[in-house]
């Protein structure tokens, strides 16, 4: 079975990064759903982009539309991530996880994904940056924005919290598990170079490019590789968090 119970005991989660994360890669390579997800979500984030572009073009409404792309880009991300939440539940059960289990447990939740993009595009960029303000520990609490947000999505899948509420527990489930061990910077990343190698040869290969439609395709195809590289990591991160909400809380919940 690819799901491993690992005790979720007191500073395990930084004991066993590497291990879950090790884990998290087998679970995305058990089923072809959570390589499509990204990617699904990429190509739906770079049309609403190319669309957006084109309708504020010249309107001088070019910062509204991109704040409403963030959101909805935002909004795509939530989505799939919900959806490989609910795979990773399957998977570590045992069972077999298809591209519509999840998108169904997905779309339970959309009202909740809604108000969770909305929080995530307008004042999730400054959680982290500005920690030690007064409002944004109403938010995190004692423990990194980074750690508290990545267990949203779990709650809001498998116990049907809405934001407030899934901030809520996440902060009580880090609290009562790693406590203040828990505490300071927390990041993880599964994917670095690759997509921006690709970003990279691609601007270098558009500024050379002399044909305008060329060029802009290049473009384009390069905002389609960030946004794509970006989803896999995020989609490995839930995956990631799922699997240790699962740890603590059960499989079966």
């Amino acid at each position: 079975m690819i799901f491993k119970k690992i005790k979720a005991k007191q500073d395990d989660v930084f004991k066993n990064k590497l291990e879950l994360a090790g884990k998290a890669k087998e679970i995305f390579k058990s089923t072809g759903a959570f390589s499509t997800y990204p990617f699904i979500g990429a190509l739906i984030s770079i049309i609403l982009f190319i669309l957006f572009i084109m309708i504020s073009k010249g309107s001088g409404i070019v910062v509204l539309a991109l704040l409403i792309w963030l959101f909805l880009n935002n909004l795509i991300t939530a989505y799939f991530n919900s959806a490989a939440a609910a795979c990773t539940r399957l998977v570590s059960n045992g069972k077999s996880a298809g591209f519509g289990d999840g998108i169904k447990e997905a779309n339970k939740r959309f009202s909740q994904l809604v108000n969770w993009a909305f929080l995530n595009t307008f004042a999730g960029p400054f959680m982290g940056m500005f920690s030690d303000i007064k409002l944004t520990k109403k938010f995190s609490g004692e423990y990194a924005w980074g750690l508290v947000s990545s267990f949203i999505i779990p709650f809001i899948v498998f116990e049907n919290r809405d934001t407030g509420a899934g901030i809520e527990e996440s902060q009580k489930l880090i609290k009562k598990n790693w406590g203040k061990n828990a505490q300071g910077e927390y990041k993880l990343s599964f994917i670095s170079f690759l997509p921006f190698l690709i970003t990279l040869f691609l601007l270098i290969l558009s500024s050379v490019m002399k044909d305008e439609f060329i060029t802009y395709s290049l473009i384009v195809l390069t905002i389609f590789v960030l946004i794509a590289g970006m989803m896999i990591n995020f989609i490995l991160r839930t995956i990631f968090f799922t699997t240790l909400y699962l740890n603590i809380k059960g499989k079966s919940k």
